[in-house]
């Protein structure tokens, strides 16, 4: 069974998927870097 985040949360396809890569990779640094990354990314695109 696929846990999906759209039960609990209203999300973009794109957040999702980024999301699923996260913990699917589990890479720590990784994800530490994306997460860091990922709203000034979203902040700058709605400018």
């Amino acid at each position: 069974m696929k846990w999906t985040p759209k039960a609990r949360w209203s999300m973009s396809d794109a957040a999702r998927t980024w999301v699923e890569s996260a913990f699917r990779s589990l890479d720590a640094a990784e994800i530490l870097y994306a997460a860091g990354r990922w709203p000034q990314t979203c902040f700058h695109a709605r400018q």
